[in-house]
């Protein structure tokens, strides 16, 4: 019965103080045995008062303080150190989670034989987000899947209890195996820091065999939007999100494949701008200036790429 193994859930917290309650109230509200996972909030160093918040709220749950933010890939790397479980759950903050949330995962790496499965999530921009305090199966399945320009895109299906076999995982909501981990050796690669770290999970673990899923009945409501907001933080990211999916795809690729691939990786981030912006209806003429506005960015980013790898070529010399 899959309510004999046990689960490692990870949460890695920075200033969360506005999500954690709803987040935890809802992990621990689960069909699964309370006896039967742990549940691990690693903090990167939060400026807010979440920490004194969980040490006065929660103790029945593991706070481990990093003192300083590593970033998404060796927050949750570290965090993995501290886990007992043979399964390990990985989950944002900013997310409220349905009642079969972890045992909807759990099955499907036991049951039907998943090597990793992630969730059925719903963002703000989905009509059905309004079910989310409510904690209701919504009527279609939200997930991610790798489209041919190299950057995961939402893909909507109407829901049944089939697990949809996927070459993405969305990093906000996933489980996966201690076995798998072990033979892949690494979760996150931590030259990415943050964005697209999964990207180059899914990537290897499609490499070495490994079988992806998404859980339909694994409902999580993440809080969070695309933002077309002309800032330094969304520049930066835009650029580091490029820069890393460039690198997933020349771990995972041979060099020929690569460089036929490029010329997709170079308007990957155009082309992401340009859908999402239609999906919120912005209307043609501003999607297409939101889009053209990333070519530039695309530039920065393939540059920052051709450091890494000549980083890269030192070292092996």
């Amino acid at each position: 019965m899959y309510s004999g193994y046990f689960a490692s859930i990870i949460i890695l917290s920075y200033n969360g103080m506005s999500y954690l309650k709803n987040c935890l109230d809802s992990v621990l509200d689960q069909d699964y045995p309370r006896d039967r996972f742990e549940i691990i909030v690693a903090d990167n160093g939060s400026t807010d008062d979440s920490v004194n918040f969980l040490r006065a709220n929660y103790s029945d749950i593991c706070i481990i303080e990093y003192g300083t933010n590593h970033g998404f890939a060796k927050g949750n790397n570290l965090a993995v150190e501290h886990a007992k479980g043979d399964l390990l759950v990985f989950l944002n903050q900013d997310t409220i989670v349905h009642r079969k949330w972890l045992s909807s995962l759990v099955k499907g790496v036991t049951e039907h034989h998943y090597d990793v499965c992630h969730s059925n999530m719903l963002f703000p921009r989905n009509v059905e987000f309004e079910k989310a305090y409510k904690r209701e199966f919504p009527e279609n399945v939200y997930y991610y899947e790798l489209t041919k320009y190299g950057y995961v895109n939402q893909v909507i299906k109407k829901f049944n209890e089939e697990i949809i076999e996927t070459r993405a995982i969305t990093g906000g909501s996933f489980i996966i195996k201690r076995s798998v981990l072990e033979e892949i050796e690494y979760l996150f690669d931590e030259e990415f820091g943050m964005y697209n770290e999964d990207t180059d999970l899914a990537l290897r673990l499609s490499q070495n065999g490994f079988k992806i899923g998404v859980v339909p009945s694994s409902v999580v409501y993440h809080f969070t939007g695309f933002n077309f907001t002309f800032n330094r933080y969304n520049i930066w990211k835009n650029i580091l999100m490029i820069r890393n999916r460039m690198m997933a795809f020349w771990k995972a690729r041979r060099r020929v494949d690569f460089i036929y691939f490029l010329p997709y990786l170079l308007i990957s981030q155009s082309h992401k701008t340009f859908s999402r912006s239609i999906e919120v209806e912005n209307g043609l003429i501003k999607s297409i200036i939101l889009a053209s506005s990333a070519l530039p960015l695309s530039l920065i980013g393939f540059i920052w790429f051709i450091v890494y790898i000549s980083k890269l070529n030192k070292k092996a010399y």
